[in-house]
């Protein structure tokens, strides 16, 4: 992904109309200038690749296939104005002149191992490291950031929220949201727009009156620093998911020792050893005696019946049905048992 403002020179207009055709509440001021970012991203596809693997709704990309070429270049939320240089439109055509990025698209698979530059706006998401808002006091080895949220069309909000001791702790996003591109798992969501909030259902109306006067609302997050474990593992889904090769991670000691094992199994084709471990019968002799050498008792067997137990009286679940005894012509002598709607357990 590149940097990339030459394409876009002149676009001005056409630029503020993408998006928004992308934004579902567009704002009576618009996107600032500052928060509109302009990159490129270049493939060359195999022979054996027909399609780009992403799913582009008026403009917005909406769905991205794991296995997509451009996966790590461009994101969900992305808005799509260039293919290889040419101006494209989709559902909505501008007053400029421009060609439909399926039928282009289309064209240039045709060929024979074909490069694909795509041009694309990204709105910026995230400010990193900002003072903490007024209100509240700063928390050693915690950091804070501001998170831009725009209505996208298309797409749901999908943020869920945990309310603990009167703060709203970010517990889970829809994946292909809204949230999943602004927000983190287990970030505290202090101010929406400078106005504290600590539930959901204020997240939500503050985001809303936000996007409705400038198209954006501006999320002041924080989150612990020294978290070693959870950032470790965010740094990690993050590069997975942004570069275009995947790192290669190391392994701890404690595990390369039995990861190498696996793998030198896997190369040699060896059938592991089972872990079930069974003694066979002596056969037995013309006369029906066994052989005198002692037998082992297999580790695992059945019983030929079933045998029954009495229930203790202090086991008390609803997984034991209690059954009345069976009739027989002893107990069906001069009326025998009478029919009664609560059973009683007969005593010993």
């Amino acid at each position: 992904m590149v940097n990339d403002d030459k394409i876009f020179n002149g676009m001005e207009e056409v630029i503020k109309s993408r998006i928004n055709n992308a934004l579902l509440i567009k704002g009576k001021t618009g996107i600032p200038q500052e928060l509109i970012e302009k990159h490129t991203a270049t493939v060359k596809l195999n022979k054996n690749e027909k399609g780009i693997g992403i799913s582009i709704y008026n403009g917005l990309v909406c769905r991205m296939k794991y296995k997509s070429p451009f996966k790590g270049q461009i994101n969900i939320g992305d808005i799509v104005m260039f293919l290889n240089g040419s101006l494209v439109h989709f559902e909505k055509k501008d007053n400029v002149q421009s060609k439909h990025f399926g039928t282009l698209a289309q064209e240039m698979l045709s060929k024979d191992s074909p490069t694909l530059e795509i041009g694309f706006i990204r709105l910026k998401s995230r400010l990193l490291d900002v003072p903490v808002p007024k209100g509240f006091t700063a928390t050693e080895d915690y950091k804070t950031d501001t998170v831009f949220v725009y209505l996208y069309s298309f797409m749901k909000f999908g943020l869920h929220v945990q309310k603990v001791m009167g703060t709203a702790i970010v517990s889970y996003t829809t994946p292909i949201s809204i949230s999943s591109i602004s927000f983190n798992i287990g970030e505290t969501i202090l101010t929406v727009d400078d106005k504290k909030v600590d539930c959901i259902e204020q997240i939500k109306e503050r985001i809303r009156e936000g996007c409705i006067e400038k198209g954006f609302a501006r999320v002041t997050v924080t989150y612990p620093a020294i978290d070693i474990l959870r950032n470790s593992v965010r740094n990690q889904i993050n590069t997975a998911a942004r570069e275009i090769e995947r790192p290669i991670y190391s392994i701890g000691e404690d595990a390369r020792k039995f990861a190498q094992s696996g793998i030198t199994a896997v190369k040699t084709a060896a059938e592991p050893k089972s872990i079930l471990r069974l003694t066979k019968k002596q056969d037995a002799t013309p006369t029906g005696d066994v052989n005198s050498k002692q037998i082992k008792t297999s580790l695992i067997g059945f019983r030929n019946s079933v045998g029954e137990h009495d229930i203790p009286s202090e086991w008390n679940s609803k997984l034991f049905v209690w059954l009345p005894p069976m009739k027989t012509a002893d107990s069906e002598k001069n009326g025998g048992f009478q029919a009664s709607s609560v059973y009683k357990k007969p005593l010993n």
